[in-house]
């Protein structure tokens, strides 16, 4: 005969299983919704591009290239943002997808006090398998300011900027959505021009520094 549960072991049981049922739902707000927020945290209207697009020309300017460089997918990243594990995998397929078409991949990440440079540099490399451009965090701060992160922007191979904001629309940035990236990508590829500055989204977001 199997042994019955005596109803203060009952209601034990019970106190437990809804203890852990009400973690477990608070928790998942927590990692999930605590960074739902506008992409654009200072809500200004647009991002002054030409600032902008400075900047990501001194950068990229030191970066090995080749005749068969058509632009750049300029991945903004930091490690300590909780948001960036939702989009790890889409970084690693628009790499897969792009650079053999001649976009190339490169992540920007802010110096830190928390790691070193040859950290950073290890993590970029594992995560995402692409150069590391390692920046001060006061760079992209004023008229070209990141106002978030993920974020990307393409860049030509003239140094003119076709895109920046998010990857895409919603919590977690990943594959699949608005594919804002593949678009703009698709457009450069094509030889078109696309000038896209995107503010607006709402979605999984850290600040940039």
């Amino acid at each position: 005969m199997s042994a019955r549960l005596s109803p203060q072991r009952k209601t034990l049981a019970l106190t437990i299983i809804s203890f852990w049922l009400i973690a477990t739902v608070v928790a998942f707000w927590w990692f999930q919704y605590k960074n739902l927020r506008p992409f654009d945290l200072q809500m200004s209207q647009q991002v002054e591009d030409q600032s902008l697009s400075e900047n990501l020309q001194k950068l990229l300017s030191d970066t090995n290239n080749d005749a068969s460089t058509r632009g750049y997918i300029v991945n903004f990243w930091r490690p300590d943002c909780a948001c960036n594990r939702f989009n790890t995998t889409h970084i690693k397929a628009l790499k897969d997808k792009y650079q053999q078409l001649g976009l190339k991949l490169v992540t920007v990440t802010p110096a830190s006090p928390d790691y070193s440079r040859q950290q950073l540099q290890h993590m970029v490399k594992e995560k995402f398998a692409t150069p590391a451009i390692i920046v001060s965090q006061s760079l992209f701060s004023g008229a070209s300011r990141v106002p978030a992160i993920p974020s990307v922007a393409i860049v030509d191979n003239t140094g003119r900027l076709n895109y920046f904001g998010p990857y895409n629309e919603g919590a977690f940035c990943g594959l699949g959505g608005t594919r804002f990236v593949e678009k703009v990508a698709e457009q450069l590829i094509a030889n078109q021009q696309p000038n896209i500055i995107n503010t607006l989204s709402y979605g999984c977001y850290c600040s940039w520094a």
